[in-house]
């Protein structure tokens, strides 16, 4: 009977503060292996940016091994590419930001256009050679220049979501690297 006294002792008591702290235990341990298991339906800020910068990293590697020359540029919130052609920039395709993602090309290195060595075969993509055409003026190219012998423009390209902001920036030795910028 002593046995049968003593549960009915503990059911008198009700739970004890370690059963307490068990339970609340594994409670959290569940519920942080189903929240980072599970995927927002949105993309990160990290994630844009990241997308972002294999983007233009892949399109410097297609400049080199195509041996042509790419361009980029920032048009109504989304990232413009351009190709260099027999018949001068034109464009290439467009990658969309999503909607809640604001764009912004803060800086980019400026060339001078109106140069041209006769010997300056590097070079002769930032100009437009219309000498047959007198009544039109060349396009201007994209502030952001992907040569075929692998430089890339120097440029800053934020990237804002919500409170979030992150930087797509071209090094000087035309790496794409993604920093977290100041608000």
């Amino acid at each position: 009977m002593t046995i049968s006294a003593r549960s009915d002792k503990a059911a008198a008591r009700g739970v004890t503060l370690v059963e307490l702290l068990v339970v609340m235990a594994i409670l959290a341990l569940m519920t942080g292996v189903t929240l980072t298991t599970m995927r927002p339906g949105r993309e990160t800020l990290e994630e844009d940016a990241q997308r972002l910068a294999v983007s233009i990293k892949t399109l410097s590697d297609l400049a080199v091994t195509t041996g042509r020359a790419f361009g980029l540029d920032i048009e109504e919130g989304a990232v413009m590419r351009y190709s260099y052609g027999s018949e001068g920039w034109s464009r290439a395709g467009t990658e969309t930001a999503p909607s809640d993602v604001t764009l912004t090309l803060l800086t980019a290195e400026s060339f001078d256009y109106g140069r041209r060595a006769e010997d300056d075969t590097a070079d002769r993509f930032f100009l437009q050679d219309r000498a047959d055409e007198a009544d039109t003026s060349p396009p201007v190219p994209p502030r952001v220049i992907l040569s075929p012998v692998g430089e890339i423009t120097t440029f800053s390209l934020r990237l804002e979501k919500g409170d979030r902001a992150m930087l797509i920036v071209s090094t000087e030795t035309s790496q794409v690297e993604i920093r977290d910028a100041p608000r």
